[in-house]
């Protein structure tokens, strides 16, 4: 579909996802790339791209592209795990356990439940153990 349609935007993500997934991350961010420079508004590409990053110890790309999804979508709940974690990763542990926490509290956390025990992990781990169960047994 690619070669027949160069400017197909979901063609281009899904051969992205190809990409990832038969382990070539370069082709996966350069086709995750040219679907941002096509759409820079649309947030998927953007959080992939940041995951992609974030997986090969790009943090601080990550956490460019995290941020364009959190002005996009700034209640997502994955932008807020992944954004957090990426924070914990880079030692920014304050940061990190405020998005943490903040993905932990959302609505549709139980949709994710070993993201969630990760979050819980990450936060303890950066110091701030308790604090946070508290919350989640009586919210």
């Amino acid at each position: 579909m690619v070669r027949v349609n160069p400017q197909n935007q979901r063609a281009r993500y899904l051969l992205a996802v190809i990409y990832q997934k038969m382990g070539d991350p370069a082709a996966a961010e350069n086709e995750l790339r040219t679907v941002i420079q096509g759409n820079p508004l649309n947030p998927i590409p953007h959080l992939r791209l940041g995951m992609l990053l974030r997986e090969r110890g790009r943090y601080e790309e990550a956490l460019k592209e995290f941020h364009v999804v959190e002005r996009l979508r700034p209640h997502n709940p994955m932008i807020l795990f992944y954004t957090g974690m990426t924070m914990k990763d880079v030692g920014k542990c304050g940061r990190a356990v405020q998005y943490l926490k903040r993905f932990i509290m959302h609505k549709r956390v139980d949709k994710f439940p070993k993201k969630k025990e990760l979050a819980m992990e990450a936060i303890e781990a950066c110091g701030e153990k308790g604090s946070h169960q508290r919350r989640i047994r009586y919210r």
